[in-house]
């Protein structure tokens, strides 16, 4: 993901929230960004950047380990916009698309930004997909979250 499509996708999924929200009157602290791969990387960005949401769910995705690096544009949105969400990350195992320990460095590099280890569960024999016990835990997370 180029850098700058990266930070246009956090920015789109944050307006769209933030719009849908109005729309719908319901707060945007009461809606999550769930994501799976491409989808999970993205909602690491908006639980790096602050929100506008009450949770993130990502599944097999990751932060990139780069945006903390020095200069990285991203990391300018973490000092100006970052809060800390509850942030529920999966990630299998076996995962043949997105390897496992990308999940396990994201936890890492979002604990390293915020001081907060989000819940993770590494999932045995699992590859790139979701499967039922991710659902059942997502939404118990979810329910405890948006309250």
């Amino acid at each position: 993901v180029e850098n700058g499509s990266y930070s246009q996708s956090i920015a789109a999924v944050k307006a769209a929230i933030s719009e849908a929200s109005e729309r719908v009157g319901v707060p945007a602290s009461r809606t999550a960004v769930v994501g799976f791969s491409q989808g999970a990387t993205t909602a690491w960005g908006i639980a790096a950047t602050g929100g506008p949401v009450g949770a993130v769910v990502a599944m097999s995705g990751r932060l990139f380990d780069h945006f903390c690096m020095e200069g990285h544009p991203l990391r300018a949105l973490v000092a100006s916009e970052g809060s800390v969400l509850p942030v529920l990350a999966f990630h299998g195992e076996m995962d043949g698309v997105t390897p496992a320990h990308f999940g396990q460095t994201s936890i890492r590099v979002f604990e390293k930004l915020f001081g907060q280890r989000p819940r993770f569960h590494l999932l045995p024999g699992v590859d790139h997909e979701i499967v039922e016990e991710e659902i059942t835990m997502s939404a118990q997370f979810l329910e405890e979250h948006l309250k």
